[in-house]
């Protein structure tokens, strides 16, 4: 990792395993305090934008194969709501797509309402927009079988309904290493607020679908 961070969650292709690593980072000289019993090690958390989000590109098979890529913005997130692997149309150059949920707002903001739930109040701009990152890997020289490596290529913010959070997707797609059609998502529906519990609203919102291709949607199921 390039620094002390926290990672909740990770991509997986038919033959990768895909880290995005956000900048929320603690010190290592301030982890002399939890040691000591002065503090407890996630107060000591800080968002820390200059030193990057950097995504971890393993080989599925034996982890030795591992790039490292930083993005050109510094982004916040705990899930990866899919990942696939294919080839560039017309050129046949690999390429990685991981499709995320990334943090709207602050992750300090949103950090400080986990920190106590039971007066948590959850607002929109904490919870999470899809976005697609796409990677491609080319060779580092120019002779046949010459070292490769893989770069940052695009992104991009898939449009949806609703703010939401903790996507899932069939396993079976990356068993197969196929691509999800759809992700299942909680989503923040209604504009009253809530009653400041997040796990109430994930129960009242769960029967929802966002799905991810050329036109997004998000439909809510009836009882």
């Amino acid at each position: 990792l390039p620094f002390t961070t926290f990672v909740h969650d990770m991509g997986v292709t038919a033959n990768h395993l895909i880290f995005m690593v956000p900048p929320w980072t603690v010190d290592p000289l301030d982890t002399l305090n939890f040691l000591a019993g002065v503090k407890a090690y996630g107060t000591m958390f800080k968002w820390t934008p200059e030193k990057g989000t950097w995504v971890l590109i393993a080989d599925r098979n034996d982890l030795t194969k591992l790039h490292r890529v930083r993005l050109p913005e510094a982004v916040s997130l705990y899930h990866i709501i899919s990942a696939h692997e294919d080839e560039v149309e017309g050129t046949g150059t690999p390429r990685l797509t991981l499709n995320v949920a990334r943090h709207i707002g602050s992750r300090a903001k949103l950090e400080k309402s986990f920190a106590n739930m039971y007066d948590a109040f959850f607002e929109e701009d904490q919870e999470c927009e899809a976005w697609q990152y796409t990677f491609t890997r080319t060779s580092a020289g120019a002779s046949a079988g010459a070292a490769t490596e893989w770069s940052y290529a695009s992104s991009t913010k898939v449009e949806t309904a609703y703010p939401f959070e903790l996507p899932d997707v069939n396993p079976g797609t990356f068993c197969e290493g196929t691509p999800a059609r759809y992700a299942f998502v909680n989503a923040l529906t209604g504009r009253d607020g809530n009653n400041g519990l997040y796990h109430d609203r994930r129960r009242a919102c769960r029967r929802s679908c966002s799905r991810y291709d050329d036109v997004p949607l998000l439909r809510e199921y009836g009882e």
